[in-house]
């Protein structure tokens, strides 16, 4: 990040409900609330065209969430800039809670997000970005290889 202040970047890191240091419990429709809200705040200031998004894991499916719900609330046909998802699953509710302990979450702690909230297929289909890139590497424990060559046939 600091790389990205020295040349001239603005930045902006969302840190969602319940998460680190921050007061409340988590949930989808939070999460997706507090994305959705930092990301309106910088619309506000930037153009579209200029904004840069990046979402890993959790972080970009709570972010191609919050784009959906932006591009269905206000009507605009301006792109963002850039769009960067990395480990983004499709939906977390087709990953076993067994497979959500390499990631540190025990049953109650990982409950709220295997819910169907997370239907990137839908959201994929609203979003838009002038440079979409997925990165997903081959063998991560969380999120399968096929969720990000299933998002990329959908972006």
């Amino acid at each position: 990040m600091e790389y990205l202040l020295d040349q001239g970047f603005d930045v902006v890191s969302i840190s969602y409900r319940g998460h680190l240091n921050n007061p409340g419990k988590a949930d989808q429709e939070g999460i997706i609330q507090d994305v959705q809200a930092q990301i309106e705040d910088v619309m506000a200031t930037k153009r579209m065209d200029s904004i840069y998004l990046e979402g890993s894991s959790l972080g970009g499916a709570a972010m191609m969430q919050a784009m959906s719900k932006i591009y269905s609330e206000k009507e605009t046909a301006q792109e963002f800039g850039v769009l960067l998802l990395k480990s983004t699953p499709l939906n977390l509710h087709t990953r076993p809670i067994s497979g959500l302990k390499d990631y540190q979450l025990d049953h109650d702690q990982a409950k709220p997000y295997l819910k169907e909230v997370w239907n990137q297929a839908e959201a994929a289909c609203k979003i838009r970005a002038k440079k979409i890139t997925i990165v997903q590497v081959e063998n991560d424990s969380v999120v399968p290889l096929k969720h990000g060559q299933q998002l990329e046939t959908l972006l």
